[in-house]
């Protein structure tokens, strides 16, 4: 009578595993996105990405945050777990977050989960700046100036528009436009701004296009007596 029930009790145990859920990976060995072309791309051009440990035959679907006018695209996994996604960059430079539909337990082989990866569209470029002014004192009329250049790696970035802060004590006081030169270089005056005493900042800021990403700068201190 003892043999038959432990015999009874075994058959129970193989009949309830027989029926567990099949998934796709063991717990623990979360599902993962990762990008197949260059971590930097150009604005409009494709990316693929790659999703990984995500059961057969279950659809990813991926997209921009923000949509940022691109649909979203979907693929099932293959069968060794694996969805491989194209889908066309911003047409604007910056930094973009693609992030996955959200993926239910049955598809992770755990817990639901909901995928990203922080992508950079256009290149980067670098602005060095420079404040300074014909003097310090009031009485003598001083004219503060900006001037600086704005470079990718060694190459100058030509005609770039620029956008130039002066500011008072962390307060707005007048704004001018500037662009580049040839070498990348700008020089911006205010020579129309009726000074008063205190300490004069510059917010140097770019627009992203469809090949660079914005820039902001804050230029040292000049105080004015």
């Amino acid at each position: 009578m003892k043999r038959r029930l432990v015999t009874y009790t075994a058959a129970i145990a193989l009949a309830i595993g027989s029926i567990a859920p099949a998934f796709a990976y063991p717990a623990g060995e979360a599902p993962t996105i990762s990008v197949l072309t260059a971590d930097r791309q150009t604005p409009g051009s494709t990316i693929t990405v790659l999703v990984a440990r995500v059961k057969t035959g279950c659809s990813v679907s991926l997209s921009w945050t923000g949509g940022l006018g691109v649909s979203p695209v979907s693929a099932s996994a293959d069968s060794g777990g694996n969805t491989s996604i194209t889908i066309a960059s911003p047409k604007v430079a910056g930094s973009y977050v693609l992030t996955t539909s959200a993926l239910s337990a049955e598809c992770t082989g755990g817990s639901s989960a909901t995928l990203s990866s922080k992508i950079s569209v256009g290149k980067i470029a670098a602005m060095t700046t420079k404040i300074a002014t014909t003097n310090t004192s009031l009485k003598k009329k001083p004219v503060v100036s900006i001037s600086g250049t704005i470079k990718s790696g060694a190459a100058a970035v030509k005609s770039k528009a620029i956008s130039v802060q002066l500011n008072l004590g962390g307060k707005k006081v007048a704004v001018l436009a500037g662009k580049t030169d040839a070498k990348g270089a700008f020089t911006v005056k205010f020579s129309k701004v009726k000074y008063k005493a205190g300490t004069y900042t510059a917010v140097v800021t770019t627009v992203a296009d469809g090949a660079y990403e914005a820039i902001k700068v804050t230029t040292k201190a000049v105080k004015l007596k």
